[in-house]
């Protein structure tokens, strides 16, 4: 992260994820197309765009040899997290998922002891196994799905199309975002106008 500060102080137009803003969707997500989330999408970002892996999949050792593919000589792995909650009843013992814990009635909740816990796993980036030798087709067609372009929101670029905002959002050159009170509509700047 240090490295990409001092790089911005240099440029301050110069996006902070340069292969993020070049690519499409470049969002990062495991082999089956789960989206990471919080800290770990973060770093797993970084992580691309330290070392410019074509795309943001990644696996466990696991996951990997499951789906056939081999992690390359020499790759090192990346810590992610993941929190949990234990759940068990306070007399009985007996344990039970959190979304259960959550089905309760607060006094149902309260016969629970809830341990929050955190588990960590190491991935590997899918540049960093054979995956573009044993699924060529497969390969492409996920660097394909990440090359150049905007990043696509299906579902609010059709709200902006149909004008379906409880407010009017107007797109227009300027160099700022706000709404108007007076007149009950967002001013946001040209989409070409986003360096990222």
């Amino acid at each position: 992260m240090i490295e990409k500060i001092q790089q911005v102080e240099d440029n301050w137009q110069k996006p902070w994820i340069t292969i993020a803003a070049n690519t499409r969707n470049f969002f990062p997500q495991n082999l089956t197309g789960r989206r990471y989330t919080g800290g770990n999408a973060f770093l797993l970002l970084f992580l691309c765009e330290k070392f410019q892996y074509q795309t943001p999949v990644f696996m466990t050792f696991n996951q990997a040899k499951e789906a056939g593919i081999s992690v390359l000589k020499g790759s090192k792995s990346f810590p992610v997290y993941y929190f949990l909650f234990y759940v068990y009843h306070k007399e009985t013992r007996k344990k039970i998922t959190f979304e259960e814990y959550k089905a309760l009635s607060r006094e149902q909740q309260q016969e629970y002891n809830v341990i929050p816990t955190y588990k960590y796993y190491s991935v590997f980036n899918l540049d960093q196994t054979n995956f573009s030798d044993v699924r060529p087709e497969e390969w492409e067609a996920l660097r394909e799905k990440f090359r150049g372009g905007q990043a696509e929101q299906p579902e609010i670029d059709a709200m902006l199309e149909a004008k379906s905002w409880f407010c009017p959002i107007r797109e227009q050159q300027g160099d700022r975002a706000f709404y108007s009170p007076l007149a009950d509509y967002i001013v946001v700047p040209l989409r070409s106008q986003f360096v990222d």
